[in-house]
């Protein structure tokens, strides 16, 4: 695939019976799940995984560094964090979120060994990573 849309959609389609994804396509995914009777499972491997940072940044010349701001701590309190873990958006990093156990974005107990790849190492290695996907995965 080469979108995350068309992640989901092949598995709704039946054309595809594993695939490679990251955790905010869980949400879509746990939806499409309850569609096709639970069908669906994720795992995440016993080396670790690799561990994906969303950031938020403020430009040095910007003219309104109050309003971002506000807007990251809006982002990130703990009533925002909870409705968009709830609506499978994306995983909270506020400690004060509580999911229930089960739920897709609980994560206790299993960000014990996150992969860290360094971006030097991504550039030297993905022309042979890209062609190793296309040989044994496809396009």
């Amino acid at each position: 695939y080469t979108s995350s849309a068309q992640f989901s959609s092949m598995f709704e389609r039946g054309e595809a019976e594993i695939g490679v994804g990251l955790r905010y396509q869980l949400g879509a995914l746990q939806g499409l799940n309850q569609t096709l009777g639970g069908k669906l499972a994720y795992a995440i491997p016993k080396e670790g995984s690799i561990f994906v940072l969303n950031v938020m940044a403020i430009p040095k010349n910007s003219t309104h560094k109050d309003l971002a701001y506000a807007l990251m701590d809006f982002w990130l309190s703990a009533e925002v964090q909870q409705k968009l873990a709830e609506s499978g958006v994306d995983a909270p990093v506020n400690s004060e979120v509580s999911l229930p156990t089960g739920h897709f974005f609980n994560y206790s107990g299993q960000i014990v060994k996150p992969i860290y790849l360094l971006p030097e190492t991504l550039a030297s290695n993905l022309a042979n990573w890209t062609a190793l996907w296309k040989q044994y995965l496809g396009s």
